[in-house]
């Protein structure tokens, strides 16, 4: 094949959801990429390059400025996995959480009473939020294609603002720490399952394909064996 019709493949790690695919997808359709083929639960991206002067390195870059990582063959593990985002932000959301059910039935946990207790709680899982859903939010409105991390960075960050305004004014009915915590760890549930039920239908693929026969024998009707 000609060098300048070759079929690229990469894997781009960030995508969560239809609409980031569809983002990557019309960066490369603008830029004249033919046969584009972006999949965000397998990470895998695919065009064919119809232009020498668009080169494979100026794709990546673009897709990078989109906010997604281009994974190399000689790319190090990410220690900042989405797992321990998850377990940190659940650690801090749970007592939150717990608070503000107990609140409902009458109770409540004594010591979160302090607003300010409730702001070193909702912290950590706000500041993983921003990093986790911010970026992709700010790549997808970029790109434009606004996808689902734009309204979840939308809604925890109005829901913390609106809770250090509460605590600055001293009003208790304008607290909701535990609204902005738990939309940033449920979402990060979602993506983990998300993320564990691909890497298992994956997995299973790989395993029945493993079972294919490569060669198989056909009798033709004049009973003559035909490998």
């Amino acid at each position: 094949m000609a060098k300048n019709k070759e079929i690229v493949e990469l894997e781009v790690d960030g995508m969560d959801c239809n609409n980031c695919a569809m983002s990557i997808s019309r960066f490369l359709e603008r830029k004249g990429l033919d046969d584009v083929f972006v999949n965000f639960q397998t990470k895998e991206v695919r065009f064919r390059r119809n232009d020498e002067k668009l080169t494979v390195d100026q794709v990546k870059q673009g897709i990078q400025k989109l906010g997604y990582k281009i994974i190399e063959a000689s790319t190090p593990e990410d220690w900042w996995t989405l797992e321990r985002k998850l377990w940190i932000s659940a650690a801090f959301t749970l007592p939150l959480l717990l608070h503000h059910l107990l609140m409902m039935a009458g109770s409540g946990l004594p010591f979160m009473n302090n607003n300010w207790v409730q702001f070193a709680l909702c912290l950590p899982p706000f500041i993983i939020g921003f990093l986790h859903f911010g970026r992709s939010a700010v790549s997808s409105l970029r790109g434009g294609v606004p996808n689902m991390d734009v309204l979840i960075f939308i809604g925890s960050t109005a829901a913390f603002i609106y809770s250090v305004i509460g605590t600055l004014m001293h009003r208790h009915e304008y607290i909701f720490y535990e609204t902005s915590a738990t939309i940033i760890t449920l979402v990060l549930v979602g993506n983990w399952l998300e993320k564990r039920a691909v890497k298992q239908t994956t997995t299973a693929i790989g395993e029945l394909s493993k079972l294919q026969v490569e060669k198989a024998r056909r009798v033709m009707p004049s009973g003559t064996i035909v490998s």
